[in-house]
C-alpha cells in the first residue's frame, strides 16, 4: 500500500456515476481484498499480419510505449503497483502521481499501464475484477470504463489515457507517426477480446526492426574477430 490519505467520496460518487452506463455493477457490495495481478502479455506479428489487422474493423490500434509496465491495483481506497510478472514493485512508484486513485473508495479497480522514466503514467486498459468488470468484459467496454475513471481522476499531465486508432486511416496515420519518431512499435487489440494473463492472441505487438550504421576504424592482425568500430 502506498500508505496517503484516502480520498474524497463526493469524487468517488462521480465515478461511479460517470461509469453506471458503461456498466459497473456490485461496487458497493461485498468485502474486497488486494491479489496478486498477472497482466495480458502480446504476441508479436508479422508485417503482412500488421497489413490484414490494419484494414480490420475489429483490431484497433495503439502506440506502443517503451516503459516500465505498471498495474495499478486499488482496493477500498488502499493502492498497489505490480510489475509484468505479477510482484509488487518499489521501482518508479511515485506516490504523488498514484494518489489520486486513493478515491476509489469502494471496490476493486485494477488499472494497467506503463510508468514512462517515473514521471508519467500511461494507462492503456482495465482489468475486470469485483463487480466493477466482470470477467468477459470487452477490450471496447474496459476501454470504455478507462476513459470514464480517467476523466474524473486525472486533470494534469502526470496520467493520460493512451490513445486508440479505430479506422484504417487513423490506424495508418499512426503506425506513420511511430516510425517517424522511431518508437518502439504499435499495439494491436481486438476490440471484442476479453483480458486474459499471460500471452494472448488478442493483445498483438508490431515490432519495428531496429539497426545501426557502423564505420570500422581499425582491422588488427587477429582479421575479423579483432574490428574495432
Amino acid at each position: 500500500d502506498l500508505g496517503c490519505d484516502l480520498g474524497d467520496p463526493e469524487v468517488f460518487n462521480r465515478v461511479v456515476a460517470a461509469c453506471r452506463p458503461i456498466g459497473v455493477t456490485g461496487v458497493l457490495k461485498g468485502a474486497h481484498t488486494s491479489q496478486p495481478v498477472y497482466p495480458m502479455l502480446a504476441e508479436t506479428v508479422t508485417a503482412a499480419d500488421t497489413a490484414r489487422l490494419l484494414d480490420s474493423d475489429v483490431w484497433v490500434m495503439q502506440p506502443k510505449f517503451d516503459g516500465d509496465r505498471f498495474v495499478v491495483e486499488v482496493v477500498d481506497g488502499e493502492v498497489s503497483v505490480y510489475g509484468r510478472n505479477g510482484q509488487p514493485k518499489t521501482r518508479d512508484v511515485n506516490r504523488t502521481i498514484l494518489a489520486p486513485f486513493r478515491h476509489l473508495i469502494r471496490g476493486r479497480w485494477v488499472f494497467d499501464g506503463e510508468m514512462l522514466g517515473g514521471r508519467k503514467l500511461v494507462l492503456f486498459d482495465m482489468v475486470p475484477s469485483d463487480g466493477v468488470l466482470d470477467s468477459g468484459a470487452t477490450f471496447a467496454t474496459r476501454y470504455a470504463m478507462l476513459e470514464a475513471v480517467a476523466a474524473v481522476l486525472f486533470d494534469g499531465d502526470d496520467v493520460m489515457v493512451s490513445p486508440v486508432a479505430r479506422s484504417a486511416t487513423e490506424k495508418r496515420e499512426m503506425l506513420s507517426d511511430a516510425e517517424t519518431n522511431r518508437r518502439e512499435g504499435v499495439m494491436f487489440r481486438d476490440l471484442h477480446g476479453s483480458y486474459r494473463a499471460g500471452r494472448s492472441d488478442e493483445l498483438l505487438k508490431h515490432k519495428f526492426v531496429k539497426g545501426a550504421e557502423c564505420v570500422v576504424l581499425e582491422v588488427g592482425r587477429g582479421g575479423k574477430d579483432n574490428i574495432v568500430v
